[in-house]
C-alpha cells in the first residue's frame, strides 16, 4: 500500500483475520521484487516463499506465540513473531524474535526499531523474558550490524567460545598493503557505527561515531574489519 503522512504506528496482537494480510506484507518484505537489493532483503541469497499462510495462523493460535502487528489507518505495516524459545537451545527465559517484515512505503522512519522493542517490551510482560535470540544468514552482513546496533552479540555456534564482542564487515581501499587481508579489532577501538563496550557495563550501547586512528590507516590500506573481539 502507498501511504502519506505517515502516522504514529499503534501496536496490537495479531487476530485470525491477519493471517493473509500478514502473509503478503512477510513475502514481499523478504521476497518480494521491489524489496530486491535492500540490506535488508533477502531475495538475491534465497528463492521461493518465506513462510506460509498455515505458519503464521498457527503461530496466531498458539498459546506461547505472538504476532506483533505495527499498523496505521487500520493497514499493517510492519510485524514480527515473539515466541518462548524452548525448542531453542536456550535459557527457559529467553524470547525467539522472527518474521520480522517492514512494508516498503514504511521504510526509513525508524519503524524496525520501534517493532523490536516493543517485541522485547511484550515478551518480558507475557513470560517474563530476560533475553531475545533471533536467527541470521551469515552473509547478511548489515542486517547483523543493524541488530549489533541494538545491543545483540552472536551466540551458540557464531561464537561457541564467548571469544566475539561483534561481528561485522567494514571493507577498506580495494587496494594497499592490506588488501584482501581481515582484521579483528580488540573491544577498546573505536570503530564507527560499531558498538564498543570496553569491558564496562557503563558503556553499553555506546556507539562511536569516528574512526580511531588505526583503523583509518588500516582501512586506506585495504583491509576488512570484520568484527571485534572481547580479549
Amino acid at each position: 500500500p502507498e501511504l502519506h503522512a505517515m502516522s504514529e504506528p499503534i501496536f496490537r496482537y495479531a487476530a485470525a483475520d491477519d493471517c493473509d494480510r500478514l502473509h503478503a506484507l512477510i513475502e514481499r518484505a523478504y521476497r518480494g521484487e521491489e524489496s530486491a537489493g535492500r540490506w535488508d532483503s533477502e531475495s538475491h541469497l534465497l528463492q521461493g516463499p518465506r513462510t506460509s499462510a498455515e505458519f503464521i495462523a498457527a503461530r496466531i493460535a498458539g498459546t506461547d506465540s505472538r504476532f506483533v502487528v505495527a499498523e496505521t489507518s487500520d493497514t499493517p505495516i510492519g510485524c514480527a513473531l515473539i515466541q518462548r524459545s524452548a525448542e531453542f537451545d536456550t535459557a527457559p527465559d529467553t524470547a525467539f524474535f522472527g518474521m520480522f517484515a517492514i512494508d516498503n512505503a514504511a521504510r526509513s522512519i525508524g519503524l524496525g526499531g520501534a517493532i523490536l522493542a516493543e517485541c522485547e517490551r511484550r515478551s518480558q510482560d507475557l513470560w517474563g523474558s530476560t533475553a531475545m535470540v533471533m536467527t541470521v544468514i551469515s552473509l547478511r552482513t548489515e542486517l547483523i550490524d543493524w541488530y549489533a546496533r541494538r545491543g545483540y552479540r552472536p551466540t551458540g555456534a557464531e561464537n561457541k567460545y564467548n571469544a566475539w564482542y561483534v561481528k561485522s564487515e567494514v571493507k577498506g581501499a580495494a587496494s594497499g598493503k592490506l588488501a584482501g587481508r581481515t582484521v579483528v579489532l580488540k573491544d577498546n577501538v573505536a570503530l564507527a557505527g560499531v558498538p564498543m563496550m570496553n569491558g564496562a557495563s557503563t558503556l553499553e550501547g555506546y556507539i562511536p561515531a569516528l574512526d580511531a586512528t588505526i583503523v583509518t590507516r588500516m582501512l586506506d590500506e585495504g583491509a576488512t574489519i570484520v568484527g571485534k573481539a572481547t580479549c
